[in-house]
Order: C-alpha cells, then sequence, then structure tokens
C-alpha cells in the first residue's frame, strides 16, 4: 500500500461562503482520504472516508490535481500551501471538535 501524502492551497478569493484553505490527506492515486476547509468566519471542517459529507465540504470522487496545475488554473487564484503529516493531523483534529455533538442537549440540564 502506497503512504499517504499531504497537500493543502489557499484559495484567494472573496465569497464568504468559500474556502481559504482546503487541506488534503491523499493515497498514491491522489484520491482523498481526508479533506480539512478553513473558512473566512473560522469554521473549520473536515470529512473522511467514514463521513464524506460536512455542510459544504465533501470528498472528491475525482483524484486531486496536481498542484502544478491547480496554481496555473487561470480562472481561480491558487497558491501552494506547504503543509506537513503533523501539521495536517493537527488541523483535523481541530475539525473533529467543532463537530455538532449527536446527544440531545436536553441530557445535559438537571
Amino acid at each position: 500500500m502506497s503512504e499517504s501524502s499531504f497537500e493543502a492551497i489557499r484559495w484567494l478569493h472573496d465569497d464568504e461562503d468559500s474556502p481559504d484553505l482546503i487541506a488534503a490527506e491523499l493515497d498514491g492515486e491522489r484520491y482523498e482520504i481526508r479533506k480539512v476547509e478553513v473558512f473566512r468566519d473560522g469554521r473549520v471542517q473536515g470529512v473522511d472516508r467514514v463521513r464524506e459529507n460536512m455542510g459544504s465540504t465533501g470528498l472528491a470522487d475525482q483524484p486531486w490535481t496536481s498542484l502544478d496545475s491547480i496554481v496555473k488554473d487561470p480562472s481561480e487564484s491558487f497558491v501552494v500551501q506547504p503543509m506537513s503529516a503533523v501539521e495536517f493531523e493537527a488541523l483535523w483534529q481541530q475539525s473533529q471538535k467543532t463537530l455538532p455533538t449527536s446527544i440531545p442537549v436536553e441530557s445535559f440540564k438537571e
């Protein structure tokens, strides 16, 4: 089995509903294993192969394009953001802290 790789891009745009940072753990064929999107308002949304969608964040059904191709796309403004496995894992853990609880709020009342 191939080792995972970690890649991230900054998306330079004015749309407050779109992520500013997109980071992914990729398999050997460049399919997303896990993806984290960070939004301007502080939201951090993470998805994986078990939970494939969260809000507007979802795993792609196609392999990630090479970073070189992404940053050369004339219709968008992307900047490569270096990311190590440790940095991705920290971002992933942050995305998991912001998950809504499945425990009803009423159960916390006394």
